[in-house]
Protein backbone atom coordinates (compact mmCIF):
# COMPACT_ATOMS: atom_id res chain seq x y z
CA UNK A 1 0.00 0.00 0.00
CA UNK A 2 1.14 3.60 -1.32
CA UNK A 3 0.87 6.12 1.21
CA UNK A 4 0.76 9.56 1.21
CA UNK A 5 3.88 11.68 1.14
CA UNK A 6 2.50 14.05 3.69
CA UNK A 7 2.07 11.00 6.50
CA UNK A 8 6.19 10.53 5.95
CA UNK A 9 6.79 14.52 6.46
CA UNK A 10 4.76 14.59 9.63
CA UNK A 11 7.96 12.99 11.13
CA UNK A 12 10.93 14.33 13.36
CA UNK A 13 13.80 13.05 15.12
CA UNK A 14 14.96 13.57 18.41
CA UNK A 15 18.27 13.46 19.99
CA UNK A 16 19.62 12.99 23.30
CA UNK A 17 23.02 13.79 24.85
CA UNK A 18 24.91 10.35 25.33
CA UNK A 19 25.90 10.02 29.24
CA UNK A 20 29.64 8.96 28.12
CA UNK A 21 30.78 10.78 24.93
CA UNK A 22 27.73 14.08 25.30
CA UNK A 23 27.44 13.58 22.02
CA UNK A 24 23.44 14.01 20.26
CA UNK A 25 22.48 10.64 19.23
CA UNK A 26 19.39 10.51 17.28
CA UNK A 27 17.05 7.80 19.01
CA UNK A 28 13.20 8.45 18.27
CA UNK A 29 10.72 10.26 16.96
CA UNK A 30 8.35 12.79 17.69
CA UNK A 31 5.40 14.36 15.35
CA UNK A 32 3.10 17.90 15.28
CA UNK A 33 -0.26 17.74 15.64
CA UNK A 34 -2.39 20.50 14.84
CA UNK A 35 -5.18 21.22 17.47
CA UNK A 36 -8.41 23.77 16.43
CA UNK A 37 -8.74 26.72 18.47
CA UNK A 38 -11.66 28.47 19.51
CA UNK A 39 -11.94 30.47 16.74
CA UNK A 40 -11.62 28.69 13.50
CA UNK A 41 -8.77 31.18 12.39
CA UNK A 42 -6.39 30.20 15.12
CA UNK A 43 -4.62 26.57 15.18
CA UNK A 44 -2.47 25.09 17.86
CA UNK A 45 0.65 23.19 16.90
CA UNK A 46 2.34 20.55 19.67
CA UNK A 47 5.51 18.67 18.93
CA UNK A 48 4.47 14.88 20.61
CA UNK A 49 6.92 11.94 21.35
CA UNK A 50 7.19 9.41 24.02
CA UNK A 51 7.68 10.67 27.51
CA UNK A 52 10.94 8.44 28.50
CA UNK A 53 12.90 10.44 25.98
CA UNK A 54 12.28 13.95 27.68
CA UNK A 55 14.25 12.73 30.50
CA UNK A 56 18.22 13.14 29.03
CA UNK A 57 20.04 16.26 29.80
CA UNK A 58 20.12 17.63 26.47
CA UNK A 59 17.40 16.96 23.88
CA UNK A 60 16.95 18.46 20.32
CA UNK A 61 14.85 17.82 17.42
CA UNK A 62 15.57 17.59 13.60
CA UNK A 63 12.91 18.41 11.03
CA UNK A 64 13.86 18.80 7.01
CA UNK A 65 13.69 21.88 5.44
CA UNK A 66 12.48 22.76 1.88
CA UNK A 67 16.26 23.22 0.74
CA UNK A 68 16.67 19.46 1.32
CA UNK A 69 18.94 19.88 4.29
CA UNK A 70 17.88 19.40 8.10
CA UNK A 71 17.99 21.91 11.23
CA UNK A 72 18.14 21.19 14.77
CA UNK A 73 16.05 22.41 17.26
CA UNK A 74 17.04 22.79 20.67
CA UNK A 75 14.35 21.81 23.21
CA UNK A 76 16.43 21.78 25.84
CA UNK A 77 15.05 23.06 29.28
CA UNK A 78 11.81 23.39 27.58
CA UNK A 79 8.95 22.44 29.96
CA UNK A 80 6.90 19.85 28.76
CA UNK A 81 3.52 18.60 29.68
CA UNK A 82 2.28 15.02 30.63
CA UNK A 83 -0.50 13.16 30.88
CA UNK A 84 -2.26 12.87 34.23
CA UNK A 85 -1.65 9.06 34.30
CA UNK A 86 1.61 8.12 35.08
CA UNK A 87 0.97 4.96 32.87
CA UNK A 88 0.83 6.95 29.64
CA UNK A 89 4.05 7.42 27.68
CA UNK A 90 3.35 10.95 26.06
CA UNK A 91 4.80 14.35 26.25
CA UNK A 92 3.60 17.61 24.83
CA UNK A 93 5.32 20.86 23.94
CA UNK A 94 3.96 23.95 22.02
CA UNK A 95 5.60 23.88 18.65
CA UNK A 96 6.42 27.44 17.25
CA UNK A 97 9.44 27.18 14.70
CA UNK A 98 10.98 30.25 13.76
CA UNK A 99 9.35 30.97 10.03
CA UNK A 100 13.05 31.63 8.55
CA UNK A 101 13.45 27.74 8.88
CA UNK A 102 11.47 27.10 6.07
CA UNK A 103 10.42 23.72 7.38
CA UNK A 104 9.45 21.05 5.20
CA UNK A 105 7.50 19.14 7.56
CA UNK A 106 2.86 18.38 7.94
CA UNK A 107 0.82 18.51 10.93
CA UNK A 108 -1.73 15.87 11.89
CA UNK A 109 -5.12 17.33 12.15
CA UNK A 110 -6.74 16.45 15.52
CA UNK A 111 -9.67 14.63 13.13
CA UNK A 112 -7.33 11.93 12.16
CA UNK A 113 -7.34 10.45 15.77
CA UNK A 114 -9.25 7.01 16.48
CA UNK A 115 -11.24 7.01 18.89
CA UNK A 116 -13.97 4.71 19.98
CA UNK A 117 -16.70 6.14 17.33
CA UNK A 118 -14.30 6.13 15.24
CA UNK A 119 -13.86 2.41 15.97
CA UNK A 120 -17.25 1.40 16.06
CA UNK A 121 -18.46 3.58 12.84
CA UNK A 122 -15.55 2.00 10.74
CA UNK A 123 -16.11 -1.34 11.99
CA UNK A 124 -12.16 -1.39 12.75
CA UNK A 125 -11.13 -4.77 14.39
CA UNK A 126 -8.25 -7.48 14.42
CA UNK A 127 -6.85 -7.83 11.25
CA UNK A 128 -7.42 -4.70 9.87
CA UNK A 129 -4.32 -3.13 8.18
CA UNK A 130 -2.01 -0.65 10.09
CA UNK A 131 1.38 1.75 8.55
CA UNK A 132 3.38 2.95 10.69
CA UNK A 133 6.21 5.94 10.27
CA UNK A 134 9.07 7.40 12.21
CA UNK A 135 12.92 6.67 12.60
CA UNK A 136 14.61 3.73 11.66
CA UNK A 137 18.10 3.75 14.25
CA UNK A 138 19.95 1.62 11.36
CA UNK A 139 19.68 4.07 8.43
CA UNK A 140 18.76 7.76 10.32
CA UNK A 141 20.17 9.86 7.49
CA UNK A 142 23.55 11.90 7.98
CA UNK A 143 22.15 14.97 6.59
CA UNK A 144 18.25 15.11 6.85
CA UNK A 145 15.79 12.83 8.12
CA UNK A 146 14.88 9.58 6.49
CA UNK A 147 11.52 8.30 7.71
CA UNK A 148 10.41 4.92 7.38
CA UNK A 149 7.47 2.92 6.66
CA UNK A 150 6.25 -0.18 8.29
CA UNK A 151 3.35 -1.96 7.67
CA UNK A 152 1.35 -4.42 10.11
CA UNK A 153 -2.09 -5.09 11.33
CA UNK A 154 -4.45 -4.58 14.21
CA UNK A 155 -3.81 -7.92 16.44
CA UNK A 156 -6.25 -7.54 19.42
CA UNK A 157 -8.45 -4.89 21.09
CA UNK A 158 -8.50 -6.33 24.15
CA UNK A 159 -11.63 -4.79 25.89
CA UNK A 160 -10.04 -5.16 29.13
CA UNK A 161 -6.80 -3.40 30.46
CA UNK A 162 -3.31 -4.99 29.80
CA UNK A 163 -0.34 -5.32 31.66
CA UNK A 164 2.86 -3.12 30.22
CA UNK A 165 5.50 -2.35 32.54
CA UNK A 166 4.02 -3.23 35.99
CA UNK A 167 1.09 -1.59 34.96
CA UNK A 168 -2.63 -1.98 33.65
CA UNK A 169 -3.52 0.34 30.79
CA UNK A 170 -5.69 1.10 28.11
CA UNK A 171 -4.38 -0.10 24.87
CA UNK A 172 -4.45 -2.17 21.34
CA UNK A 173 -2.40 -4.11 20.04
CA UNK A 174 -0.79 -4.14 17.03
CA UNK A 175 1.91 -6.74 15.17
CA UNK A 176 3.93 -5.01 12.61
CA UNK A 177 6.89 -6.19 10.48
CA UNK A 178 10.12 -7.63 12.24
CA UNK A 179 11.89 -4.62 12.51
CA UNK A 180 12.00 -2.94 16.10
CA UNK A 181 12.78 0.34 17.18
CA UNK A 182 10.76 2.91 15.81
CA UNK A 183 9.89 4.53 19.57
CA UNK A 184 6.45 6.79 19.28
CA UNK A 185 5.98 6.70 16.03
CA UNK A 186 2.91 7.91 14.76
CA UNK A 187 0.34 4.89 12.82
CA UNK A 188 -2.50 5.02 10.68
CA UNK A 189 -5.41 2.58 9.92
CA UNK A 190 -6.71 2.81 6.57
CA UNK A 191 -10.55 2.26 6.89
CA UNK A 192 -12.87 0.75 4.25
CA UNK A 193 -13.51 3.95 2.64
CA UNK A 194 -9.98 5.43 2.39
CA UNK A 195 -9.66 7.27 5.53
CA UNK A 196 -6.99 7.41 7.95
CA UNK A 197 -7.15 7.61 11.94
CA UNK A 198 -3.91 7.65 13.83
CA UNK A 199 -3.01 6.42 16.79
CA UNK A 200 0.68 7.30 18.96
CA UNK A 201 2.49 4.52 19.68
CA UNK A 202 4.48 2.48 22.15
CA UNK A 203 7.48 0.46 21.10
CA UNK A 204 8.31 -3.19 21.86
CA UNK A 205 10.14 -4.98 19.90
CA UNK A 206 8.27 -5.07 17.18
CA UNK A 207 4.92 -4.86 18.24
CA UNK A 208 3.27 -1.74 19.43
CA UNK A 209 0.43 -0.50 21.39
CA UNK A 210 -1.77 2.15 20.54
CA UNK A 211 -2.83 4.45 23.09
CA UNK A 212 -6.28 6.94 22.82
CA UNK A 213 -4.63 9.71 20.91
CA UNK A 214 -7.20 12.23 20.57
CA UNK A 215 -8.11 11.34 24.77
CA UNK A 216 -4.65 11.68 26.12
CA UNK A 217 -3.63 14.81 23.86
CA UNK A 218 -6.61 16.46 25.01
CA UNK A 219 -5.76 15.75 27.92
CA UNK A 220 -2.45 16.87 28.33
CA UNK A 221 -3.74 19.90 26.50
CA UNK A 222 -5.65 20.32 29.00
CA UNK A 223 -2.94 20.44 31.87
CA UNK A 224 -0.63 22.78 29.52
CA UNK A 225 -3.69 24.96 29.19
CA UNK A 226 -4.24 25.21 33.16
Amino acid sequence: MRVPETVRKCVLTLGCEDEATKEIVYCGTAFIVKIPGELQRWNASYLLTAKHWTQSKRTVFRANTADGSAVEIDATGAKWYFHPDPTVDLAVIPFLPSPGLNLDIRSVPEIMFLTSDDISKHRIGPGDEVFMTGLFTAVKGHTRNLPIVRMGNVALFPGEQVEWDGNFIDAYLVESRSIAAKSSATGKRKSQHGNFHSSTMLEDSGTFILTGARENAKRSREVSNG
